[in-house]
């Protein structure tokens, strides 16, 4: 199905076992960070300079958290979760990188029609951080990161 970048806002965020919630990242659809969008699931634009990194820094997230994409329309539309592309990329303590998709973040079901624009929601469940596992949003490497949340045109 053909669709089109859901327009409105994105944020990432850590939520620890209490459900205590810290923003890592936030963006608007609009920008750099849908790399155009994605029909069908697929980028638009995949060269360098049409992609942004997200700058390495910011909380450190662990064992017992879960890193969460969350999403405010801005008007009531509904969303493919097929047609979408995410790849975020997190920094590992020694340096390596570990990229999160759609399904790590559990975002693989579609949002109905009317889904209202007035506040955040949640895409999918989320990536419960493994035993030991330190993560920290961005890239120190250059990878680029991508958010394309399209509509059910």
């Amino acid at each position: 199905m053909v669709s089109a970048i859901a327009e409105g806002e994105h944020r990432i965020v850590a939520e620890d076992a209490q459900g205590n919630r810290t923003i890592l990242f936030s963006a608007n659809n609009q920008g750099a960070i849908s790399g155009g969008g994605s029909v069908d699931g697929v980028p638009t634009n995949t060269t360098a300079d049409k992609l942004q990194v997200i700058p390495y820094g910011g909380a450190v997230v662990s064992t017992g958290q879960r890193i969460i994409l969350q999403t405010k329309l801005s008007a009531a539309d509904g969303l493919d979760a097929t047609d979408a592309f995410i790849q975020l990329c997190f920094t590992r303590p020694d340096g390596s990188e570990k990229i999160l998709a759609s399904t790590d973040l559990g975002y693989t079901t579609d949002y109905p029609a009317a889904t209202p624009a007035t506040h955040w929601i949640d895409l999918g469940t989320g990536y419960q951080l493994l035993e030991g596992e330190r993560l920290r949003i961005g890239s120190r490497l250059g990878t680029p990161s991508m958010i394309s949340i399209q509509d059910d045109a």
